[in-house]
């Protein structure tokens, strides 16, 4: 099914899972976490129906709980883990195509990340990116501020027009939080979460970036 974006002329995008394709990324660390934690292994399917956010829950359902400087300990090492790697993942199908695409047609693309801006930056330089964004919002520290908080900010500083702005993510969170101000929103399908059994007719799924079409 094409999606057409011709009324939008903002665009905010999910990083992590929906123009990054680090899910395999994602998983082999959280296996990392679970083994040094003398916890069996997980495949994909278990991890996209496992996680949700804020993170206290993702853990919580992979087993991991008690002590939070033990959590806080755990998620240092997964973030370490994971930026030693991230380089060898790639952009999802089709993004560079669609954030080039909508950057000529003249729509405003922000990329809003939780992790720390610093190293957001770094990676969508690498990944080819960056060139095509208004803005990339991130974090001083990982987590410091949840994405309702960064967009809060965002909205309440810039003259957006909420009926001509539209989310892009692959999680029920972006929804939630895009739901909050009233604005429209895609979920990307194959990215962090299991989309398959939601059946909330408000959420548009795609099952590919190559679905959104502008005209």
């Amino acid at each position: 099914m094409k999606l057409v974006l011709g009324k939008y002329d903002t665009v905010i995008w999910d990083w992590n899972g929906t123009l990054l394709n680090d899910i395999w990324l994602i998983l082999e660390t959280v296996n990392y976490m679970l083994s040094k934690s003398n916890k069996p292994h997980i495949g994909l399917s278990e991890f996209r129906s496992k996680y949700e956010y804020p993170l206290p829950k993702f853990l919580a359902n992979l087993g991991f709980e008690g002590d939070p400087l033990l959590m806080q300990q755990l998620y240092i090492k997964f973030v370490e883990r994971y930026e030693m790697n991230v380089w060898d993942s790639s952009l999802m199908p089709h993004a560079l195509d669609s954030v080039k695409s909508m950057y000529t047609n003249g729509i405003k693309q922000i990329l809003v990340s939780m992790r720390r801006k610093k190293q957001v930056l770094r990676e969508t330089k690498s990944f080819g990116v960056f060139p095509f964004m208004h803005q990339v919002i991130g974090n001083k520290a990982d987590l410091e501020y949840d994405k309702y908080e960064m967009l809060n900010r965002y909205l309440k500083y810039n003259d957006v027009d909420y009926e001509k702005t539209i989310c892009i993510g692959d999680t029920l969170y972006d929804f939630e939080v895009a739901h909050e101000f009233g604005l429209d929103c895609i979920l990307l399908s194959g990215g962090y979460q299991d989309l398959n059994k939601v059946a909330d007719n408000e959420i548009h799924i795609i099952q590919s970036l190559k679905e959104l079409q502008l005209f």
